[in-house]
């Protein structure tokens, strides 16, 4: 597709930006080296190089910087199609990488049928837009779809969800984990193994189900700052 010159603007600013992520991320890691308790908010100094805007920090669960953008675009103006495009631009530039999770949200259920319609057609220009920022490794999913690490780690995995299903208001309102039960592959059970023992006390951001501590299934605590407006490493 053809684009207009508005979206090829767009594009050039979401590509500034995560150029300049990558950039001040590498300097980050590299001052933390010697400075291990230093705080540096690499995103927000990204931001200040590309945009003269005010940047809206945010950290993740590990208490991390974690970039976060949106775009701001009239009816019309070709929001899916940029979405696919930014999805390829952030792999490239920042993550370097072809495959993880990406997690698009929609409104109404209208949208929500929509774009699940356009992005599992393979002859369809955002779809394509996705298998070629995948190499073809293209996975279109919806939360009742099973999946696991190893899909993440293969495909690029775009899990297309209802707003209130990504509602993290309460527990009670992650409605994504509660209707679907396919996710516990993604958390470890408590062991005695080491190695795992350091990964819960790591990610704090994990808690154990009452309902389903006995088998050493975990559910995410309900923090604001991991919301999937946001893009991880």
């Amino acid at each position: 597709m053809i684009l207009k010159e508005f979206q090829k603007r767009v594009l050039d600013q979401v590509r500034g930006f995560v150029e300049h992520l990558a950039e001040q991320r590498g300097k980050a890691q590299e001052i933390r080296k010697q400075f291990p308790d230093m705080e540096i908010d690499w995103a927000e100094q990204a931001w200040k190089k590309n945009s003269t805007r005010p940047y809206m920090p945010r950290r993740n669960g590990l208490d991390e910087p974690l970039p976060a953008f949106c775009l701001k675009i009239p009816t019309g103006g070709g929001k899916t199609l940029l979405a696919t495009k930014v999805i390829d631009l952030v792999n490239t530039h920042y993550r370097r990488q072809q495959t993880g999770l990406v997690l698009w949200v929609v409104p109404t259920t209208q949208i929500y049928n929509q774009t699940l319609k356009a992005l599992k057609d393979r002859d369809h220009p955002y779809r394509q837009q996705l298998d070629l920022a995948s190499a073809g490794r293209t996975l279109v999913l919806e939360k009742i779809s099973r999946f696991g690490p190893r899909d993440i780690r293969d495909c690029l995995c775009v899990l297309i969800l209802m707003l209130p299903s990504a509602n993290r208001a309460t527990k009670k309102q992650l409605r994504m984990f509660r209707d679907s039960g396919g996710f516990e592959r993604f958390s470890p059970a408590r062991t005695t193994s080491p190695a795992i023992s350091n990964c819960w006390i790591r990610f704090r951001i994990l808690t154990l189900s009452s309902s389903r501590a006995a088998c050493g299934a975990a559910t995410p605590k309900p923090r604001s700052a991991t919301r999937c407006a946001c893009f991880s490493r």
